[in-house]
């Protein structure tokens, strides 16, 4: 149970630190690596005890990249969506899921600012992330 909690812990946190390497944040460089695990021993004196080991609770899961734009890509960010913080993606944007702008771009409606592409089953619309 402690080393299921542990691990669970561990891989929120990486999710989260993914999640800002995918938005373009920050680097990949550095991801986290996983607590110690614990580890039943037994004494001298015959009794068993938990204590925290020197093995990871698990592995390290694959580490994202940032997704590069293909040259044919074009990137076309319409207006904002109610009071949210996305953007329409229009016809014309064949950007892929999860590109993030590399420069301030300028929307339709003239919010500058990074944006990152999300897709969804309705199509996609961009994020503002910066």
């Amino acid at each position: 149970t402690l080393n299921s909690n542990l691990t669970q812990i561990y891989l929120t946190g990486f999710q989260n630190w993914a999640q800002q390497v995918l938005a373009g944040k920050i680097a990949n460089t550095d991801p986290p690596q996983p607590p110690a695990g614990y580890a039943a021993v037994q004494a001298s004196d015959g009794w068993t005890y938990v204590i925290r080991g020197t093995d990871p609770v698990c592995a390290v899961p694959p580490v994202p990249s940032v997704p590069t734009m293909p040259p044919a890509g074009v990137v076309a960010i319409g207006s904002r969506i109610a009071n949210t913080n996305y953007w329409a993606a229009l016809l014309q944007d064949t950007a892929p899921n999860g590109y993030t702008t590399p420069a301030p771009t300028t929307a339709q409606d003239g919010t500058v600012g990074f944006f990152t592409k999300v897709m969804s089953p309705f199509g996609g619309w961009w994020e503002k992330v910066g």
